[in-house]
Parts: C-alpha cells; structure tokens; sequence
C-alpha cells in the first residue's frame, strides 16, 4: 500500500502531466534566453540570425535561422558565407525532459523530505545544462546535417552523431543523469551539514 507522502508525490506528477498541455508554451518562451544562449556558445562557424518558439501542425517547435559565416569547411569542400538555412525541433521533447527529471526525483525511492526539496531546487540547475546540451545541438546538428547531405554526402561530424544520439534515447538519459545527480548532490550537501554539526557540538 502506497504511504500518504508517495500518493502525494503521486498526485503532484500527475498534476503536472495533466498540466503539461497548458504550460507547454509558457514553459517554452521561458527557456528562449538559455537557448539563445547555448546557441550562440556552440554555433561555431554558423551564424545563428533567430531562435523562436513558433507553432507548425498544430504542434510548438523551436525553429532556428542561420546562414553560413566564414570559413565553413563541410568534407574537404569550403562554402561561401552567407548561405541561409533553418531547423526545427519540437518544444514536446524538451518538456518531456523537465518531466521526466521531475517525476524521477519525485519518485525517488528512500528520500527524506528535506532531501526530495532541496534535489528538486538542485535539479533546476541540472535540467538546464541538460536542455542546453540537447536543444542547441540538436538544431545545429540539423543544420550540419543539411550541409553535409547537400555538399558531402557521407559525411558526418561529431555533432551530427550527437544528435543522432539525442534523438534515439539520450535526451531520456540525460533528464535521468540530472535527476541522479540533484539527487547525490542534495544528499552530500546534508552530509556535509551533518557532519559540521557534529564537529562544532564536539
């Protein structure tokens, strides 16, 4: 039988799915500035013009805008700046991630309650890398891939593997690999805590 504090943690998740379709676009304007950002940090030789939240099939999706800047090598062949191109992938998968990183820490089993707050205030910042090394890349890596399907057939940077890698599962594990890691570091810190107090009373 499942105890009052888990069927709590139960109906909080299951609030927050059921929520989920409303706070999608909110939720996805908000992380705009971070994505922005981590675009900019890892575009490289691409010169990204815009990051929008827009709504294609009745679906939201990131959609980013950029040309080619100088120096773009695709294989052995060097292309002219100034070639435009775009990519698109869904809000939903960046959703599912806050969702599935939540749910874990909700769920986590054998967690003290002040333990559960703090991994879930920890696990904010841990769900931004982990969205920042998905959605950012993801897009540029949809773009390389275009270059290279156009001008080098074949070809396949490392960022195009790693979006490949995003899209079959890694997204999921990443989300995970926050959750463990807000988790741990929630639990060291009240570690430490505890052992400070014992050291001063002694």
């Amino acid at each position: 039988m499942l105890s009052r504090s888990r069927l709590i943690r139960v109906g909080g998740l299951l609030l927050l799915l059921g929520l989920s379709p409303w706070l999608e676009r909110p939720l996805g304007e908000g992380l705009l500035p971070l994505l922005r950002a981590a675009v900019a940090q890892f575009s490289g030789r691409l010169v990204p013009t815009g990051l929008s939240l827009v709504q294609s099939d009745h679906q939201w999706v990131y959609a980013l805008q950029a040309r080619t800047g100088p120096g773009v090598m695709v294989g052995q062949l060097a292309l002219p700046p100034g070639l435009e191109m775009s990519s698109s992938t869904l809000l939903g998968h960046a959703v599912q991630s806050l969702l599935l990183a939540c749910g874990a820490v909700l769920l986590w089993p054998h967690l003290e309650a002040r333990r559960r707050l703090a991994a879930l205030g920890l696990l904010a910042i841990f769900v931004s890398v982990a969205l920042c090394l998905d959605v950012p890349l993801v897009l540029l890596g949809s773009l390389w891939d275009l270059l290279a399907a156009n001008f080098a057939p074949g070809w396949k940077p490392l960022i195009v593997r790693w979006m490949d890698l995003m899209n079959g599962g890694g997204r999921l594990a990443l989300s995970l690999a926050a959750a463990a890691l807000a988790v741990w570091c929630a639990g060291a810190a009240r570690d430490r805590a505890r052992a400070g107090s014992g050291v001063d009373g002694s």
